[in-house]
């Protein structure tokens, strides 16, 4: 009767330590899991800051854009105007 209690417990610690074996490779599946995570997390820290201060250059170049777009058909004048003067005449011709 006492080997047989004896075997019984065995039984139960063989199966106490097999439990504990899961579970402890489950918690290192999961810390494993929670750092690549918390990487990605960071990742994504990293990409939402960066895409904010590009936000703000991008509206800034966007501004100058319109900016540049209303002073374009002046540009486009005085450029036509010269060629137009520089195109057909030689230099001899101009100085005279």
């Amino acid at each position: 009767m006492l080997n047989d209690q004896v075997g019984h417990l065995e039984d139960m610690l063989a199966n106490l330590r097999r439990q504990y074996a899961e579970a402890q490779s489950e918690m290192d599946k999961l810390k494993s899991d929670m750092n690549i995570m918390l990487r990605q997390l960071l990742a994504a820290e990293k990409l939402t800051s960066g895409l904010a201060s590009e936000k703000k250059r991008w509206i800034e170049t966007v501004a100058q854009l319109k900016r540049d777009k209303e002073k374009l058909l002046g540009h486009c004048l005085l450029a036509s105007g010269f060629l137009n003067y520089l195109g057909p005449f030689t230099q001899e011709f101009r100085t005279r």
